[in-house]
């Protein structure tokens, strides 16, 4: 299968049920807002490259979900509930 680049890759056990996930830079981790505590819970193993947005043109945020031993059904959905993207110069 051809994939271009930047292509991430979180790994999770598939036990994680309903959780989401919290992804920035380098780190993610599963997301439970309704967990007593802290939400952010388990870290994810990533692989791949970090994804960066560039100014003035149009990027498209494109989800592959399954694996080779995880072939999802029809019915799997993935909802973006909120995506942040903090520019460059804001960092400084």
């Amino acid at each position: 299968m051809a994939v271009t680049r930047p292509f991430l890759t979180f790994l999770a056990a598939s036990t994680l049920g309903e959780a989401g996930f919290y992804y920035q830079g380098r780190r993610a981790s599963t997301y439970d807002d309704a967990a007593a505590g802290s939400p952010y819970k388990y870290p994810l193993l990533l692989q791949g490259d970090a994804i960066e947005f560039v100014p003035h043109k149009h990027n498209i945020l494109l989800t592959l979900m399954g694996d080779a031993t995880h072939n999802p059904t029809i019915a799997t959905v993935l909802t973006y509930a909120k995506v942040i993207v903090t520019p460059r110069w804001g960092l400084l």
